[in-house]
């Protein structure tokens, strides 16, 4: 799970790379995110002969889950173009939050009063991260809290989907819906990319590609209340990417934010571990498919 927050970072620091000098046209990033890892993905069904864009019956949670997830590349991408990565990062985390909302308004699920604090905290956070001291561009930080809740929008899909489709067929719908919903935006304002920015863009697919199968492994390998809590490693990889190659600093206030939005996802984590009936001890995590 550390390697995989590692991974995920880096790919914001060649997203931010890729666009130094100029803006880089974002769909064109947003191509190249899914563009290695999706032969391979292809591969393993296919050995396994799985049709990889699953079952008719799975369609409509797949095409929710597989927008919503490419809503959420989109804005989280242009987040990252236009603000410091680590602010990108903190609001971005909040997405456990927004499944609780979604599950209460959507599934009529009551939520708890230790959630209902969760949910308070992580506000108060985010406020923190977007308010005082504030270094990035009010946008920015928009599309950031935009990109939590798309996030928050694909892992109740991801929810629904248990049992309908194996977890590759989620992420080769996400991949393939993503390049083809990329390719005309890219083609419209297509630009050449130097080698330099070429290379960029392609380790922008091979560090999220290198991301997921370590978030994958991570799940698969131990429980998730003993790892998740290293994805939330992320942000402190960023601050310090951010640090060292951007020259980006962090004022107290964000750093604060950050700490609240982790302990306000961390209690709605835990609590939600606690409460899950034996029988769903297996499932497996919307975060191993994303």
């Amino acid at each position: 799970m550390l390697l995989s927050a590692l991974m995920f970072s880096a790919m914001q620091l060649m997203i931010r790379f890729s666009s130094a000098g100029g803006s880089f046209p974002l769909m064109e990033q947003v191509f190249f995110r899914n563009l290695i890892g999706l032969p391979a993905v292809c591969g393993l069904l296919l050995k396994k002969r799985i049709f990889p864009l699953g079952s008719a019956s799975a369609q409509p949670y797949l095409f929710g889950r597989s927008l919503a997830g490419f809503l959420g590349i989109v804005t989280f991408f242009y987040a990252t173009n236009h603000a410091r990565i680590a602010d990108a990062n903190i609001l971005n985390k909040l997405s456990p939050i927004f499944v609780t909302l979604l599950s209460a308004l959507f599934l009529r699920e009551r939520i708890p009063k230790i959630q209902c604090a969760a949910l308070a905290l992580s506000f108060f956070g985010a406020w923190l991260v977007c308010g005082p001291g504030l270094r990035s561009a009010p946008t920015a930080m928009l599309a950031a809290l935009l990109s939590a809740l798309f996030s928050g929008i694909a892992y109740t899909f991801v929810s629904a989907l248990r049992g309908k489709a194996d977890s590759l067929v989620v992420i080769t719908h996400f991949s393939v819906f993503s390049v083809l919903c990329a390719l005309p935006g890219m083609a419209a304002h297509f630009t050449m990319p130097t080698a330099e920015q070429f290379f960029q863009l392609m380790l922008i697919s091979v560090f999220g590609s290198l991301g997921q199968i370590a978030l994958t492994y991570s799940y698969h390998f131990a429980p998730a209340p003993a790892v998740s809590v290293y994805n939330y490693s992320g942000i402190v990889w960023s601050a310090l990417l951010g640090w060292l190659f951007l020259g980006e600093t962090l004022p107290g206030s964000t750093l604060l934010g950050g700490l609240l939005v982790i302990a306000a996802s961390l209690l709605t984590f835990f609590h939600t571990q606690k409460n899950q009936a034996p029988e769903n001890a297996s499932y497996t995590n919307p975060r191993e498919v994303l």
